[in-house]
């Protein structure tokens, strides 16, 4: 089925990007047109590939926002696709899904199960040239694997001291001598203590 996806505009505050996408139905010969949010917060995936459609037949939604994420050209970073906590590893489900994404996409994988956390998964990551995201936070912590030539890391975690962002520092420096591209974020919360945590990385990282 083919789609007609249209230009994106990003909100005032700067934390969405919205577009719609427009689809032909064979069934009313009409075309249906859907408006999407997506999160620029490392620009994540819409729910309705991860959450809605818990990566099941998403091949069109993911076309459509690895299309609309592309217009950002150079200034784009790593997509990043959050599994919902609730979806337990199945490796058939997500070849499926690693069969959507396009060739080189730069693309990192939050999974929120533990489930998923074996060589399995890495393997099939690294194969692909595709992110573990290393995601820390209160309820879940992943391993800190590479699998690609870059890394993405989610620090989530409200109450870190300086001495945790210190061992964090530490651990994406020796962790990460051999990509080109490191990601890293701070949880978005009412007190803003992310761009602080930011500072006492990048202070302790050199930058």
């Amino acid at each position: 089925m083919m789609q007609r996806v249209g230009a994106p505009i990003v909100s005032p505050d700067g934390k969405w990007v919205v577009f719609s996408v427009l689809e032909p139905s064979y069934e009313t010969d009409k075309a249906v047109s859907d408006l999407w949010l997506v999160s620029t917060d490392g620009l994540k995936a819409p729910r309705r590939i991860t959450h809605d459609n818990r990566l099941k037949n998403v091949g069109e939604h993911v076309q459509g926002f690895c299309q609309v994420a592309g217009t950002l050209g150079a200034k784009l970073g790593a997509l990043l696709f959050q599994l919902p906590p609730n979806l337990k590893k199945d490796l058939a489900l997500f070849d499926a899904f690693l069969d959507t994404l396009p060739p080189k996409v730069c693309a990192a994988l939050e999974f929120r199960h533990p489930s998923w956390h074996d060589e399995d998964v890495f393997g099939r990551l690294a194969a692909r040239n595709l992110a573990l995201c290393v995601a820390d936070s209160e309820k879940l912590s992943a391993p800190v694997t590479i699998t690609a030539d870059y890394a993405y890391f989610r620090l989530r975690d409200e109450g870190y001291t300086p001495d945790d962002i210190k061992r964090w520092g530490d651990t994406i420096a020796r962790e990460t001598t051999a990509c080109t591209d490191v990601f890293v974020y701070f949880k978005h919360e009412d007190e803003g203590k992310g761009p602080e945590f930011a500072k006492l990385l990048m202070t302790h990282l050199g930058l």
